[in-house]
This record gives structure tokens, C-alpha cells and sequence, in this order.
């Protein structure tokens, strides 16, 4: 095989370089090894909709929590309104301990925040309804806003 320019060589080689490596996957060959779990699973404290499917987007779903540090992107599809999505999370979140701190509308698109602090630290879960042709997108966004429990110990959720 006859290669143009060295990095077409390099680029052509790079594959049997990392594979001989024996580079182990993210996270390490056994679970709890070195890096935390990144996988998009449901959140205990954020009801899923009725009817509605979680599909993975171009931006992927995800989750990721390492101690007391929690982080998520869910994205999910069906065919309620936006506006019954927005009166499911408005009735479903405070019975996880989650109180609505904004609101907002657009045609055809609901957003709504809620916060809630456990422990100490400060969560934000965002849900975002909006109405495509004939389907409803639907995303929620979790964050930690407290920075100090990246190294805060696990109490628990």
C-alpha cells in the first residue's frame, strides 16, 4: 500500500496502534473502575411521562452522577401537547421534593425549572416541551448548581 504523505501513514496506522495498546474502555475493564458510569437512565427523582419513548438525539441522552455531583440530558418523544406535559411536571415533580422556581410559554413549547436542595447542594432540573408535526419533544436537563459537591462525600440521594 502506497501512502500520498506521512499522515495519511500515521492516520493509516493509528487503528493497529490502539488496538495493540490494550487501552482499557472508559470507566476501566470492571465496574467502579476509575471513571464514573455516563449512560442515559432514567432519574429516580424525575418522573418519565406516560406514552413517551427516550430516543437518543444527535447531542446522545446521558446521565452521570459521582457522589453527590449529578448531571443529565434526557431526551424523549410522543404525542401530548406540550401543555399537558407541562401540567404532568408541574403535579409530578413537587412529589419528588422539586418546586417549580419558572415557567415559561411559547406556541406550541412549554419550559419549566425546578429546584430542589438535598443535602446541602443545589439541584436545577429543566423540562423543555415542544410540539414538532405531529410529536412532542421532550427534554429534561438536570444539573448541579453547587460546584462543592464534586467533592462532596455520598450521602446518599
Amino acid at each position: 500500500m502506497k501512502f500520498k504523505s506521512s499522515w495519511q501513514c500515521c492516520w493509516g496506522l493509528l487503528p493497529l496502534i490502539l488496538g495493540c495498546t490494550g487501552i482499557p474502555p472508559v470507566g476501566g475493564e470492571n465496574p467502579g473502575d476509575v471513571a464514573p458510569e455516563i449512560r442515559a437512565m432514567p432519574l429516580e427523582d424525575v418522573p418519565e411521562p406516560r406514552g413517551y419513548a427516550r430516543y437518543e438525539s444527535e447531542k446522545n441522552s446521558y446521565t452521570f452522577v459521582e457522589g453527590r455531583y449529578r448531571r443529565a440530558e434526557l431526551h424523549y418523544r410522543g404525542s401530548s401537547p406540550s401543555e399537558s406535559v407541562a401540567k404532568f411536571y408541574e403535579a409530578q415533580m413537587p412529589i419528588h421534593g422539586w418546586q417549580k422556581s419558572d415557567r415559561q410559554e411559547g406556541k406550541g413549547s412549554r419550559l419549566l425549572t425546578f429546584e430542589k436542595i438535598v443535602g446541602g447542594v443545589h439541584y436545577v432540573t429543566r423540562v423543555s416541551a415542544v410540539e414538532k408535526r405531529g410529536w412532542t419533544d421532550l427534554e429534561i436537563r438536570l444539573d448541579t448548581v453547587d460546584e462543592k459537591a464534586m467533592a462532596a462525600p455520598d450521602e446518599g440521594q
